[in-house]
């Protein structure tokens, strides 16, 4: 009783602050408060009205988490907010962290970590309302619940419980993931509220997943973003498109192809020998799987992968499988690449099918084996589905979750169990629909791609065109030099420029133009590229991104078990478990021991 007269009080005091309330203005403030905010079809305002005192006064243990940022500090990141507002976006800049202090409890764990803070996330989603994103990064190795990385951001970001839900279930099948829950926090002594703890790619979070030390790679997404905020900013001067309107869809720079190749905790990488070579190959694989010239299954671990794909698919999770969002840790002991989901959303569209959908998501499945291991695993989840035993479980993994947003989010739902059950079957009739490209847009913020390389002496320009038209290439040259500047800038010999590139494609392997540079100049200078848009004015100059190169053998070679037991009295082997073992001695060994396929040393 006393729940519901506080809530009628609320909702009082909010009809009071406005001239007129009717339905649905009261029906959007419920959302806030996080009622129907999973559109289930018949939930009744009532119903969520009952349960709401029993959710606030439900005795549930909630981390806490309090920012103290100095006043000079705090600014900084007021003027940081104020300016993404005026644009339209939030632009990342070298020296957007500021120091911080965070002090943290729970049920078994508290203390106090210096740190540092900025705001996180592109779009202005993520720096709306008084819950604002941060990205959090710890000084002196000290950790905040044994992570040292990671992000804060408002439970409506990543779809309230869901997904936590989803990363329970991917680690419950194996896979690597980022450890994720809810908290309160405070910001100088100011009271936020509740929010979504997601720990980022780090070396914390591989050892969590009982991995071995190595790196983690991905996909750079600096070119995609810079042409989503050239058109944010042609879409601000015109009527039609107001700062707040997103323009995803930009030009062929949106493709993982073209994309560069870049690691996490970069400066650790380079202090280690073992870390950069792990880097060199991990890039290398990727690369080579990005170009077409290994297939999926030699650069990633084929069954990982497929049941990263269908759980992936069972939930519409179509954010987490872009080539923007998914992460890759390099296995130093397969020498292949796993998934790491981030960014995970479950829409749960009824007739979405998303590995038909997304680029990334087709390139994988072309493969035999990740096909193979995708379609088993979304058979198995969805037979779990249909028996009741995944929703089960995932019905108890959601508990814990929920409890604690509904102490703030009083008219927050369940997961809709019923929308995934009726989602399962409809993934057996229609399963690998085709669907239509979007139309790209008209305007560009840059022209060409490039990558600069080595390859066998020779110091190589790969050019590839980032328009659907023709493009010119009127000049390389270097500039930006560190330290002394060469004697000439050109950095092609004459006669080979101006270069014509024939338009890019969604299609099909991108292709490239190689042209050789001037090799013995510039080598502590950037890299320059001025481009014309045939049938345009102007010209437009990009940096070259440094290549990597490609690997495209498999850097553990194969063998057979009689290769590995020839001359090797020291080994013997149990046909009946497929184990080699090694006997009991001193022994001498002179070659590598290769544990073939499907066998355990």
């Amino acid at each position: 009783m006393v729940g519901v007269l506080a809530l009628t009080s609320l909702v009082g005091g909010y009809s009071r602050e406005n001239t007129f309330v009717g339905k649905p203005e009261l029906v959007a403030f419920a959302n806030t408060l996080g009622y129907d905010y999973f559109s289930e079809a018949g939930l009744s305002i009532i119903g969520a009205l009952r349960a709401a005192p029993a959710n606030y006064f439900r005795e549930v243990d909630v981390p806490q988490i309090a920012l103290d940022i100095k006043f000079e500090h705090w600014q900084k990141i007021l003027t940081k907010r104020a300016n993404a507002l005026a644009i339209g976006y939030l632009v990342q800049e070298a020296g957007d962290f500021v120091p911080a202090t965070i002090r943290y409890s729970d049920d078994k764990s508290g203390g106090v970590a210096k740190v540092k803070v900025r705001l996180k996330g592109d779009m202005l989603d993520h720096l709306e309302g008084k819950k604002w994103s941060f990205r959090v990064r710890t000084k002196n190795k000290d950790h905040v619940f044994g992570m040292r990385r990671f992000s804060l951001q408002k439970p409506q970001t990543r779809h309230f419980q869901s997904t936590p839900m989803m990363l329970w279930l991917m680690r419950s099948l194996g896979l690597i993931s980022p450890r994720y829950y809810f908290i309160d926090l405070t910001i100088n002594g100011k009271y936020t509220g509740m929010m979504a703890l997601e720990e980022h790619p780090a070396k914390e979070l591989i050892e969590a997943s009982g991995r071995k030390e190595s790196v983690i790679i991905r996909f750079s997404e600096k070119h995609y973003f810079s042409a989503l905020r050239h058109r944010r900013r042609i879409g601000r001067t015109a009527d039609t498109n107001p700062p707040h309107v997103k323009l995803w869809n930009v030009t062929p720079v949106d493709d993982y192809r073209l994309a560069p190749i870049d690691g996490f905790q970069s400066s650790r990488i380079a202090k280690s020998p073992t870390l950069t070579n792990n880097y060199r190959v991990a890039a290398g694989l990727l690369r080579a799987f990005s170009d077409g010239r290994i297939p999926a299954s030699k650069a990633f671990d084929a069954e990982l992968m497929g049941r990263f794909l269908a759980i992936s698919e069972l939930f519409g999770a179509w954010h987490g499988v872009r080539w923007k969002s998914v992460r890759f840790y390099f296995n130093p002991q397969t020498a292949l690449l796993e998934p790491i989901p981030f960014d995970l959303t479950a829409s749960l569209r009824w007739q979405e099918i998303i590995s038909t959908k997304y680029q990334l998501f087709r390139a994988l499945i072309r493969d035999e084996k990740i096909n193979r291991a995708f379609r088993a695993n979304l058979k198995s989840l969805i037979e779990g589905v249909l028996s009741g035993e995944l929703t089960r479980s995932l019905k108890a993994a959601e508990v814990r979750h929920l409890r604690r947003l509904q102490k703030e989010y009083v008219l927050l739902g369940s997961f809709p169990m019923r929308r995934l059950v009726r989602r399962a079957p409809m993934l057996m009739r229609r399963f690998f629909d085709k669907k239509s490209a979007s139309p790209a847009p008209k305007r560009y913020n840059q022209f060409v791609l490039a990558r600069d390389y080595n390859d066998g002496g020779k110091r190589i320009l790969k050019l590839f065109n980032a328009t659907l038209a023709p493009v010119t290439v009127k000049r390389v040259y270097f500039a930006h030099c560190n330290g002394p500047a060469p004697n000439q800038t050109e950095a092609v010999a004459g006669g080979i420029l101006p270069l014509a590139l024939p338009p890019g494609n969604r299609v099909g392997r991108p292709e490239g133009v190689s042209i050789e540079l001037i090799a013995d100049l510039g080598r502590n200078c950037g890299l320059l590229v001025d481009s014309h848009l045939i049938g345009r004015d102007g010209i437009k100059t990009v940096s070259a991104d440094p290549s990597v190169v490609a690997v495209e053998d498999r850097p553990i070679p194969e063998s057979s078990l009689n290769e590995q037991l020839a001359h090797r009295t020291f080994l013997d082997f149990d046909r009946d478990k497929s184990v080699l073992s090694v006997t009991v001695g001193d022994h001498v060994v002179r070659h590598d021991i290769i544990v073939p396929a499907g066998t355990t040393l």
